[in-house]
């Protein structure tokens, strides 16, 4: 199924799941010609059997059936398409399979069709986790627990994901490509160049992929050519080849597991970054711009709160996650009249919910974290 055909097919349901008082006579009947629709359009790929009833033509009226304000209209001219299978021997003889069916993978938003969406075996469940933390450098209590509360929500080492259009992404939280290749997947194999030389050029710059200042580099597999930037991306993303390689790396290669640890910690633990912010605060009859400045964690002081922008940080990026936890302190700092970052800290239980992102860690019900101390009474 084309992610064009699933997002029209599922409007069509939600549509039919519902129908006006008009037209529930007719939603029996084209439930029929859907499901006719379907088999025939199957069976014009694989051509296997004897062939299905042929459907018609959409029936005149499903069209122009309008849902959330928008005609359900026809569906795309390609509904179904063959699923390709990929099998990959690396040099050395590790050996991988890919097919390219992100759809049925369950994957939403943009998706490019040979995508593929590998997760891993998730960061929580390395048998060495705590060996690796402590190689890493990750040698705070609170670092620790906090990482490894988001690896519960996160992918493996070995991840990557291609189904993005214009991107690529690897690693147990995403490290982005970048569409011309300068984003932070650069970065993290940079910093595994720089602490292992040797273990990046055999399991990366033998196979074919580099990285430099400017971004990354790859020797196409089929023809040799040297592409950089936006045509290194897509030939990371069109080629399973060099797919592969990112896979077998993370399951093998301990540097680039290590450059993936102290990557996410300079990155998205923003307990120990600073920020700054100006805010409009009401003194008496005057209006005062204040200046808050100083480190996510001195507001965000309990594992609940340290977690929270963390996992908003890595799920929604580290703008979303700077912008919100800015108009959550201008809120409270308005509101209770505030004036400096110290009394700004006592309302951390105020702040903490307004940054935790929708359908992660219920950071504030998790018994496994130390939570905010009551906000003062006023």
């Amino acid at each position: 199924m084309t992610s064009g055909y699933q997002a029209w097919k599922q409007r069509v349901e939600l549509f039919l799941s519902q129908p006006p008082e008009e037209v529930r006579d007719q939603v029996e009947g084209w439930r029929r010609w859907l499901g006719e629709y379907e088999l025939h359009a199957r069976w014009l790929i694989t051509q296997k059997g004897m062939a299905p009833r042929a459907p018609g033509p959409v029936p005149f009226e499903l069209p122009t059936q309008v849902l959330e304000g928008e005609p359900l209209g026809h569906p795309p001219a390609l509904s179904f398409r063959p699923i390709r299978v990929f099998s990959v021997i690396l040099p050395g003889g590790s050996r991988y399979s890919f097919h390219d069916d992100p759809v049925q993978l369950g994957e939403r938003g943009p998706i490019h069709e040979a995508g593929i969406a590998r997760i891993g075996v998730k960061l929580y469940k390395h048998p060495d986790l705590e060996g690796l933390l402590t190689d890493a450098g990750l040698t705070d209590a609170t670092e620790r627990k906090v990482m490894k509360k988001i690896a519960e929500m996160e992918r493996g080492f070995e991840a990557i994901n291609t189904c993005d259009p214009s991107d690529v992404s690897v690693g147990f939280v995403p490290f982005g490509a970048g569409e011309t290749g300068d984003g932070p997947l650069s970065r993290l194999l940079r910093s595994m160049k720089s602490a292992d030389p040797r273990e990046f050029d055999s399991y990366f710059r033998s196979l074919g992929i580099d990285v430099g200042d400017r971004g990354l580099t790859v020797v196409h597999p089929e023809d040799g050519r040297v592409l950089r930037g936006r045509e290194a991306v897509h030939a990371i993303r069109d080629d399973k080849r060099l797919t592969a390689v990112f896979q077998n790396a993370g399951e093998k290669s301990r540097a680039y597991q290590l450059a993936q640890l102290r990557l996410a910690q300079a990155m998205y633990y923003l307990a120990s970054q600073d920020f700054t912010l100006k805010c409009l605060v009401k003194a008496g009859a005057r209006a005062l711009v204040i200046t808050f400045s100083g480190r996510y964690g001195e507001v965000l002081r309990s594992e609940a709160g340290k977690v929270a922008i963390m996992d908003r940080a890595v799920h929604r990026g580290l703008g979303n996650a700077q912008q919100v936890f800015k108009e959550a302190c201008t809120s409270v700092i308005q509101e209770k009249g505030i004036t400096t970052l110290r009394a700004l800290a006592e309302y951390e239980a105020l702040i903490t919910p307004l940054i935790q992102p929708a359908g992660r860690i219920r950071v504030m019900e998790d018994r496994e974290l130390s939570q905010p101390t009551a906000a003062p009474e006023v």
